[in-house]
């Protein structure tokens, strides 16, 4: 039987730190102008902001919930004037912590200061083996000065003996930039990267920019291919590499899933996740499988005026939530007796599959995400 939505509430509040994570915007602010960035499409709408020290203090009382802090949103990190102070508050709680960065701010000072702090993961966002690739998609931003920097922390955590931060690389696969992505892999293992996700454009703000994402490309065997070269490649380099699916199916749940995860914006917003709420005003516009889509800004509370976990708790947020519980009881229920060293297995996971495609339909995707592509694995 599947279980209710109640039991799912009472069982998360008995796990130590339920929370995977939560995804914190320290700032709305940025140097760079993207192409892609709903930052560069609203930049008259936009609002460039940084979070308060006392409004992250209000989330840290329950950082003991979680397990994982991240500290990215719509702007660039290291701006933010206290972030190492925002980074000793979690791992003083016992969380791992990383940032996504485009990388224009590193320097000697702030990368020892990462290191210092332990930061469990630093990301770094790039669309480019060559200077001018990266700069057309990521304007304004300097992919030597990256390599540079990244290989000076590679080499001074060798010097100090740190195995953290981690460092990631972030490739966006993009119709201009694919074809680099074999060079770039070569380069990133050179100066000490230790891993790599090739990540599609899942959102895009306006046609313009959405003719440059590769998934729905008329060529998508011939991608295919091309892709499996590139895994060979990392493979060869001992590099790891997850390529994202270029192929959409509808996810049970996708990644950023809102049972686990919460997202928190500069002005102190809750919202399931950073693709509903951006730093504008109104409608947050969004190109879905060729369509102009406007999808309401989605926050459950503020938490400069209401507990954090109150704002979970509330009712409209537990509804938002109810059909991924059922989507996810529903899984559990339709393979719960595959057995993969049994005979007969096929048999079983044909049915388990229509089961699971008729569960799909009877608990659907919120409105909200139906027209997201991180709800299809993009």
């Amino acid at each position: 039987m599947i279980k209710s939505a109640r039991k799912y509430i009472e069982d998360f509040k008995q796990i130590k730190r339920p929370f995977w994570a939560f995804q914190i915007e320290p700032t709305s602010r940025c140097r760079l102008r993207c192409i892609m960035c709903p930052r560069t499409c609203f930049s008259k709408e936009w609002k460039s902001r940084d979070m308060s020290i006392s409004s992250y203090m209000k989330i840290s009382r329950h950082f003991q919930k979680v397990r994982h802090i991240h500290l990215q949103g719509w702007g660039e990190p290291l701006l933010h004037p206290k972030l190492f102070e925002m980074v000793k508050i979690a791992k003083s709680s016992g969380c791992k912590v990383s940032i996504t960065t485009s990388g224009q701010t590193f320097n000697s000072d702030n990368l020892e200061r990462l290191v210092a702090e332990r930061v469990d993961i630093i990301t770094i966002s790039i669309a480019g083996a060559s200077q001018e690739t990266h700069e057309s998609i990521r304007t304004g931003s300097d992919l030597d000065a990256i390599f540079k920097n990244v290989k000076w922390l590679g080499n001074y955590k060798k010097k100090i003996r740190s195995e953290i931060p981690r460092i990631h690389f972030s490739y966006l696969m993009t119709k201009t930039n694919l074809g680099e992505l074999p060079e770039f892999l070569g380069i990133a293992k050179g100066i000490g990267v230790q891993e790599v996700a090739a990540t599609n454009l899942d959102y895009t703000p306006a046609l313009l920019q959405d003719e440059l994402k590769i998934f729905f490309d008329k060529k998508i065997s011939t991608l295919q291919r091309y892709i499996k070269k590139i895994e060979k490649t990392a493979a060869g380099l001992k590099l790891p590499l997850r390529i994202y699916p270029l192929v959409m199916e509808e996810e049970v749940v996708c990644e950023l899933d809102p049972l686990h995860i919460l997202f928190i914006a500069s002005d102190g917003k809750v919202s399931p996740c950073v693709y509903l709420k951006l730093p504008i005003d109104g409608m947050i516009p969004r190109i879905f499988c060729g369509s102009v889509i406007k999808v309401p800004q989605l926050s459950f509370g503020d938490i400069n005026s209401q507990d954090l976990i109150e704002i979970w708790d509330k009712r409209e947020y537990r509804e938002f939530r109810e059909n991924y519980v059922r989507r996810t009881e529903a899984l559990s229920e339709a393979y719960k007796d595959i057995d993969l060293n049994l005979f007969g297995t096929m048999g079983k996971m044909k049915k388990a599959e229509r089961e699971m495609q008729k569960a799909l339909k009877v608990f659907p995707l919120p409105s909200f995400c139906r027209t997201c592509y991180k709800a299809y694995g993009i």
